[in-house]
């Protein structure tokens, strides 16, 4: 090999500053951004920040307004303002705001609406159907159980959010909470036809719930609720989204300082153009993490529409897909699905919970691993609770189904599950429902 000095070129893309800046503001999410916002507004006097007009009260003046920014920086918001920030979503009457506020107003410390329905309704001169409608509107809002009327309502809507394919753990919620509390199983196994074990199984999902949704506002606990950055709704058999932006105010150029770039003074001119370009880059990054989030959020809609519509398991889904479908780098994606969330028809998912890799079929199919989940999780679900099945014997099952998988891959599925070994699940304890 000889050797010596040679000349090469090469391609090479020079990160600028402002390419920085547009990838900064890609992965923060909503919350995240406007934090930023205010903060390249306060080093950047060219930079003027106008409050996004929110519609909380449906009709309110400047004095009413509230600046979205104060939730940032304010974590014992209380409930009540949470609830109406997020119907401005919502287009409502006159009629139907007056309602809805009462609602929201009403409620108590732990969120829960305890008036009679019917007697409210009466007293508001509504029907109790509108009226009824409008209760299961602050119903579909964030904290999941808010606005319920009784323990078991706030149970089984956080169930139907969080939950929704357990329709056992929903009717124990309704049914037999005094048996729950009370410990009777066999009561409650009987009713439903169930093993006693299946019915512990159930009661452990109940007690990941919450059943003092409200508390967290009035405990003024730094732990506020996930701020979903899109929304996915159901209009008529039709799947919508949107972006949440209402909590990004909106970014307005000074006219202050034009005179300046009219004066003899290079050194003022320079900087106001520095800053002017800054300013012009941050709304140009902002508008394009919008459009790059809308497009990546619309392409996984249309590969996971089932799920949408009907919560059914999702399809095989891998980020060189969505990457490919939107004319993106794999990496866009994967900084685009960073720390966002959906608020979707069947309850707030992480971005990244839509991304699966799909699992090759004997028929030569292939299913996403949360469908090889849900699989695990039925066949444990009817095991029998002495003899609980091992890892090996439920890839045997599994295999006789064709879906083909090693046992180091059904045990690892089983603890993202969060369901315990064979041992564990045999020796199981069991702990009453806290209330």
């Amino acid at each position: 090999m000889k050797l010596g000095l040679y000349q090469q070129q090469k391609q090479k893309v020079a990160m600028t500053p402002e390419m920085k800046q547009a990838i900064t503001v890609l992965r923060y999410s909503t919350a995240d951004l406007a934090e930023y916002i205010q903060k390249e507004a306060l080093e950047n006097p060219l930079i003027e920040l106008e409050p996004p007009k929110m519609a909380i009260a449906g009709k309110h003046n400047k004095e009413q307004a509230k600046n979205p920014l104060d939730f940032l920086h304010d974590r014992s918001e209380t409930l009540s303002d949470y609830l109406l920030d997020q119907l401005s979503l919502h287009s409502l009457s006159a009629e139907e705001e007056k309602v809805v506020h009462y609602i929201i107003f009403s409620l108590n410390e732990s969120g829960y609406f305890r008036e009679d329905p019917v007697e409210t309704a009466s007293r508001l001169d509504v029907s109790l159907s509108a009226f009824q409608h409008l209760l299961a509107l602050v119903q579909g809002l964030e904290p999941a159980g808010v606005a319920a009327t009784s323990l078991g309502e706030c149970l089984a809507l956080q169930l139907d959010r969080r939950f929704p394919n357990e329709t056992n753990a929903k009717v124990i919620v309704t049914d037999h909470l005094e048996d729950v509390a009370q410990r009777n199983w066999p009561a409650i196994a009987d009713a439903l036809q169930l093993s006693e074990q299946d019915v512990i199984d159930l009661v452990e999902i109940i007690k990941s719930l919450n059943p003092k949704p409200g508390a967290s506002f009035d405990q003024r606990i730094n732990t506020p609720a996930i701020m979903p950055d899109l929304y996915v709704k159901m209009e008529q058999g039709q799947l919508f989204m949107q972006t949440n932006d209402w909590l990004l105010p909106t970014i307005r150029i000074s006219d202050d300082y034009n005179d300046l770039l009219q004066a003899g003074d290079t050194e003022v001119k320079s900087y106001v153009m520095e800053k002017y370009k800054k300013a012009l880059w941050l709304s140009k990054s902002i508008d394009q993490r919008r459009h790059t989030l809308q497009k990546i959020m619309q392409a996984i809609i249309e590969k996971q529409q089932a799920f949408f519509k009907t919560g059914s398991p999702l399809l095989p889904l891998t980020i060189k897909e969505i990457a490919s479908r939107c004319v993106v780098h794999e990496s866009t994606v994967s900084r685009a699905t960073k720390d966002k969330y959906v608020h979707t028809p069947h309850g707030i998912f992480e971005l990244k919970y839509f991304f699966s890799s799909g699992i090759q079929l004997q028929d030569g199919n292939a299913v996403s691993a949360h469908f090889i989940k849900q699989k695990i999780k039925a066949i444990i679900q009817e095991e029998n609770p002495t003899k609980p099945l091992s890892d090996q014997k439920i890839t045997a099952l599994l295999n006789k189904e064709g879906i083909l998988l090693s046992r180091r891959t059904v045990a690892k599925y089983r603890e993202q599950l969060h369901i315990p070994s064979t041992t564990r699940r045999k020796s199981k304890k069991q702990y009453p429902i806290s209330e």
